[in-house]
């Protein structure tokens, strides 16, 4: 009966997972906060082969069914029988997806239309406005794309930021919208990553390996930076927690730092202490963790406030 009422549900979940108490906004396939464990940007609903399918880079994914019980403590006797209460009254979408080739070509697009960072571009505007004081020469992995104006609208501009899998190779992008000025652009998801498969263990690098072998790894671009200048370490960025518990460092590298985020509901404590753990038992490399002394705060925050403050 339970694979009768799924082969119903195809296509539908759209219309089944709103009418059961899971926000309407979340299935329109944007980047967004997850329903489950909340956060910004973190979660998606992408419906692969009408299965209800979503992604949170926090707590994982599942189907349309899972995520019902997730949400809502049922097992899969309740979850179906609700289920099957409004999947005749649910609209079947289907919805073409995106091959791997197409992907791909749109990022490929993206970054050959993408500039290298100069002192008065938005990019370099942005990392003033976060303290943040930078080797242009060391962040080949960054660039800057500038928007087009058309008919007096609102354009924005991009910080393009390119993750390399473990082996080197380019994996995914990922883009911050910023106004010319350097703000951050005042739309729903100023960051995301481009559609597509991101290889585990990537990271954005923003430098080379030190010469002593040690590497720093942190969340965001901006914290992975604000680290490497007070610490004087080079620093990668793995751009979500999810991302951060996968991270591998290079072969060559002997020591790790990692630079956590002070998170007010401990995940990005969490992540971190995850992530030392794995390294130490799976590489037997030296491994440090460091977060700022005070809640709420990742190092960008630190970095910008008063030297004698900075710890």
């Amino acid at each position: 009966m339970h694979s009768d009422v799924l082969e119903r549900t195809r296509g539908r979940w759209s219309g089944i997972l709103p009418a059961l108490g899971v926000p309407a906004k979340f299935v329109n396939g944007k980047h967004q906060a997850c329903p489950l464990c909340g956060g910004k940007d973190r979660a998606r609903f992408d419906d692969k082969d009408g299965t209800g399918s979503y992604l949170c880079s926090q707590c994982g994914s599942g189907y349309g069914i899972h995520l019902l019980m997730k949400l809502h403590g049922w097992d899969v006797k309740t979850a179906m029988n609700r289920v099957e209460e409004v999947v005749g009254a649910a609209k079947r979408i289907v919805r073409a997806e995106r091959s791997d080739k197409h992907n791909r070509d749109a990022m490929n697009r993206l970054w050959r239309s993408a500039k290298k960072l100069d002192d008065n571009d938005p990019v370099a505007w942005y990392f003033t406005k976060r303290g943040l004081v930078v080797d242009r020469g060391s962040l080949v992995d960054l660039r800057c794309v500038y928007g087009l104006i058309a008919d007096d609208r609102p354009t924005w501009h991009m910080m393009v930021a390119m993750l390399r899998s473990p082996d080197g190779k380019p994996s995914q992008l990922h883009r911050t919208y910023l106004t010319a000025d350097g703000g951050k652009a005042p739309v729903e998801v100023p960051r995301k990553m481009m559609p597509g498969h991101i290889v585990p263990g990537s990271a954005v690098r923003l430098g080379k390996v030190s010469d002593a072998k040690w590497l720093g790894i942190a969340e965001g671009i901006e914290t992975a930076l604000a680290a490497t200048q007070l610490f004087g370490m080079p620093c990668w960025a793995a751009l979500t927690e999810g991302m951060l518990l996968k991270w591998d460092p290079p072969d060559e590298v002997v020591g790790v730092r990692i630079f956590g985020d002070s998170d007010g509901n401990y995940v990005g404590q969490s992540a971190a202490y995850a992530l030392a753990k794995r390294l130490v038992r799976m590489n037997k490399i030296h491994v440090e963790v460091s977060i700022p002394a005070e809640v709420g705060m990742d190092w960008n925050d630190v970095l910008m406030r008063p030297p004698e403050e900075q710890k």
